[in-house]
């Protein structure tokens, strides 16, 4: 339960920016690039409006993460989508059976939980449960796979701690974006459909505790797909690890990451965005490996990982993406200083799980680590879009160029728009953002209110 002192928004704000304060001198290290100012976006409509097409795929995603203690429980959507129940139903033949799996696959369903939920729990599916005398069975079974009624609850809890949510809508101009008149209109469902994302719950993280340790909460991260195009006419998939910002007191305990770090027994949101995000990449490889293997491909699928996240999230995210050399890209939106970046050792001792600046320097001259810069603004690895005038960005400005300057790193390009007035801590806002960019990839131009 979150404390009264992060349900009332003064307080909270005014503790944000004391840790952001404190965070930021403890992100800051030896070899740190000099601050510079991002790229502006905002001036031309036409350079809008192509870092709205870059970033828009992936704010849809980094809002839709906000939602992840709001959304039906991942149990529902690995048992709508479970191996072991298509077995069930090959095996027993059952006609009714098989036409219910054939319509929970249907592609334009598929992420659809409401849709899926209303093929077997809708008013149709209840007449046929009430003639054929199995109503109360009917009622039992979808009762546990809906937890729409708890969860509403819990969001309008979510609604006094966390600005982060959204209606998924189209947005008609600016007015739909102010959160604090309203939700603000994000069309995730829209993006999703147009980027032929799908989301994979079997690989979505909210991370467990860790014995002997002081497991702080709040962790999640949802798991994305979708096709990409091939240079040599293969197959190529962009898998997207899409990380939480700050949410409940766990989000704020990892955002002094600074002090947790080395604090011993503190399993903070770092080091399970770690452990999960190595596990996530090492299952999807071994998918992918035996997948290539039954279809007896000749050139092995391409696998892109994306990091993904605003704020805390963002940090998680190029946390991530230094961790493991198989993320080709990273995404942040207002990200957060704190990012562990500077928690890399300097020296050259090679540790497969810790890896130093020296090593991470050879894997990109090895071409180990490779940037996935198709359709990006720079051949860059990590983009981070802010918002002028957000929090974070006053106690800490992107800078382009290498993560640790003059020692090197994955190569960072900074972005920032100006689309919103009012407070530092409301410019900060996902949704809110994520909305905007909406408007500017159809071409709006009345885009600050």
């Amino acid at each position: 339960m979150p404390s009264p002192l992060l349900r009332r928004a003064g307080p909270a704000c005014a503790v944000l920016s004391c840790i952001l304060l404190l965070t930021a001198c403890a992100a800051s290290g030896p070899g740190q690039p000099q601050a510079s100012a991002p790229r502006p976006a905002g001036g031309a409509p036409g350079a809008l409006q192509a870092t709205a097409d870059f970033y828009w795929p992936y704010a849809a995603l980094a809002a839709e993460v906000y939602g992840a203690g709001d959304r039906p429980d991942n149990y529902t959507m690995l048992a709508f989508d479970s191996p072991s129940l298509r077995q069930e139903v090959r095996e027993l033949g059952h006609a009714p059976a098989i036409e219910r799996v054939r319509q929970l696959d249907q592609p334009a369903v598929q992420n659809d939980y409401a849709a899926r939920y209303a093929s077997l729990c809708g008013a149709e599916a209840e007449a046929r449960a009430r003639d054929a005398g199995r109503l109360v069975q009917w009622q039992q079974h979808c009762m546990l796979l809906d937890d729409r009624a708890a969860e509403s609850l819990r969001k309008a809890a979510l609604r006094q701690v966390e600005a982060n949510v959204y209606q998924d809508a189209t947005p008609a101009d600016a007015s739909d974006c102010r959160y604090l008149d309203h939700e603000p209109k994000v069309p995730v469902a829209e993006a999703i459909a147009e980027f032929r994302w799908t989301r994979l719950p079997e690989f979505h993280a909210e991370a467990p505790a860790r014995g002997w340790s002081l497991f702080v909460p709040d962790l999640a991260i949802d798991v994305w797909r979708r096709p990409r195009a091939a240079p040599d006419g293969g197959r190529t998939l962009e898998y997207a690890l899409v990380f939480r910002g700050t949410v409940g007191g766990g989000g704020w305990v990892s955002n002094v990451r600074g002090v947790t770090s080395f604090t011993p027994f503190v399993w903070d949101q770092y080091r399970q965005a770690d452990r999960a995000g190595r596990t996530i990449i090492r299952r999807v490889q071994r998918l992918h490996a035996l997948s290539d293997l039954v279809h007896e491909r000749a050139t092995p699928t391409r696998l892109l990982f994306t990091t993904v996240g605003h704020s805390l999230g963002a940090g998680l995210a190029s946390y991530v993406h230094v961790l493991n050399p198989e993320v080709t890209r990273t995404v942040g939106f207002n990200p957060s200083p704190v990012d562990g970046g500077s928690m890399v050792q300097v020296g050259d001792a090679y540790n497969p799980r810790r890896p130093s600046r020296a090593v991470v320097n050879q894997q990109i001259a090895d071409g180990v680590r490779v940037a996935d810069a198709e359709g990006a603004p720079a051949p860059a690895a990590i983009f981070h879009l802010y918002e002028e005038g957000e929090v974070l960005s006053r106690f800490s400005a992107c800078s382009s160029g290498p993560m640790w300057g003059s020692e090197g790193g994955p190569m960072t390009h900074c972005d920032s728009v100006n689309l919103s007035r009012g407070s530092w801590i409301r410019q900060h806002n996902m949704a809110q953002m994520a909305c905007k960019l909406a408007l500017a990839r159809r071409g709006a131009t009345a885009l600050v209110d």
